[in-house]
């Protein structure tokens, strides 16, 4: 039987609250040691490692005049993780592929009608229904 262990590598640098990424040698050694530090346990027994929750939060070009030099820093973070994770051949999932304008690496258009006519509730009740395997609500969704 084979175990697997799933590792959560956050960086503050990919948030609001922290310090912005620069690529500087410290940050980029900073970086990989907090990811040497939190797969210790698993390099140690030998087992697998996964990386299923990790990425930067973007800033919104709407409401921050500053949004394409934030959103720079935070892409050249992630290709930095991912070049760690490459490195240590690491299996990874990004948490979120495409979102409503928060986290993903693509975006719904604010303008679509989907976004227009729905609130955050409704999406989130209904990405709720799509897990559970409701096609109908899986073709609203895939308009948005």
């Amino acid at each position: 039987m084979h175990k697997r262990f799933l590792t959560r590598i956050m960086q503050m640098m990919g948030f609001p609250t922290g310090a912005p990424f620069k690529g500087t040698p410290e940050q980029k050694t900073k970086m990989e040691s907090q990811f040497i530090r939190k797969a210790d346990f698993m390099t140690r027994n030998g087992t697998p490692i996964w990386n299923g929750e990790f990425g930067p939060v973007y800033a919104d070009p709407a409401n921050d005049a500053d949004a394409a030099s934030i959103n720079q820093d935070r892409f050249n973070l992630l290709g930095e993780q991912l070049s760690i994770y490459d490195k240590y051949q690491i299996h990874w999932s990004i948490w979120l592929y495409k979102d409503i304008g928060v986290q993903g690496m693509m975006h719904t258009d604010p303008k679509s009608n989907g976004i227009e006519r729905s609130s955050r509730s409704w999406i989130r009740r209904n990405v709720y229904n799509l897990m559970r395997g409701e096609s109908t609500r899986h073709q609203k969704l895939k308009q948005l």
